[in-house]
């Protein structure tokens, strides 16, 4: 949950992340009815107090390690949740500032792991795309550029190469996994050679050619992906 930040310089309007205990309470009210009652617990002696509470009235207790920052208050969501019964401990401090939640650790209805699961797929064919449209790119387009010591020199080849990055940044954006850039910079690569190995007219200098914007693609794609990774990491830890 965020909150703002008090420095000795006074109080500065930085949100941060913050570990907190989400209770969710059901039972039945003076109307015969079932009611769920949920809130977020922002400090351990609080959390001790209604631990304490429901002891004395032999109120059972359960506790899981997921996040249910969206989790819709059901019964079918509640029994749906995988839980323990609660022995005094968490796996985290209540109020420990935290630099993002994953959202691999969340427990979500089927609908939303199904939505989840296609947006993972869908992006996944979006890297491949990027990279065959390399190949026709290569075989068709870039044979028209004039080149000058190892490099196409009209203004308009820049055109494929700003595209193809900038598709690269927005189909990984939000991308917490390490890997992700180096699969899809290996899938440009090997597009852009089997587009080269297509050319049948080529020639040395066309391939050194090719060679420099296959380089200048990649490195400017992995150096600014796992640069902004690093720098979200950084954040995090010392903001």
């Amino acid at each position: 949950m965020p909150i703002n930040e008090q420095t000795f310089n006074g109080i500065e309007p930085r949100l941060k992340k913050v570990a907190q205990a989400k209770l969710f309470i059901k039972g039945i009210s003076s109307l015969e009815k079932e009611e769920i009652l949920t809130f977020k617990i922002g400090n351990k002696e609080m959390l001790e107090e209604w631990v304490r509470v429901f002891k004395e009235n032999q109120v059972p207790l359960y506790h899981t390690e997921l996040s249910l920052n969206r989790t819709p208050k059901t019964s079918e969501a509640i029994a749906g949740i995988p839980k323990q019964e609660y022995e005094g401990i968490l796996t985290f401090t209540i109020g420990d500032i935290i630099s993002d939640f994953a959202e691999d650790d969340e427990y979500l209805m089927e609908e939303s792991k199904k939505r989840l699961v296609k947006r993972r797929k869908r992006r996944k064919y979006y890297s491949a795309f990027i990279a065959i449209v390399q190949i026709p790119m290569v075989c068709l387009l870039f044979p028209h550029f004039p080149i000058e010591d190892g490099f196409f020199t009209s203004e308009s080849d820049m055109l494929p190469w700003l595209l193809t990055l900038i598709a690269l940044f927005v189909v990984n954006i939000g991308n917490r996994k390490w890997y992700k850039p180096l699969l899809d910079g290996f899938l440009v690569v090997l597009a852009i050679n089997i587009g080269l190995l297509l050319v049948t007219n080529r020639t040395d200098e066309f391939s050194e050619a090719v060679l420099s914007y296959n380089l200048m693609v990649t490195i400017f794609f992995l150096a600014g992906s796992y640069l902004h990774m690093f720098s979200r990491w950084l954040w995090g830890r010392f903001r």
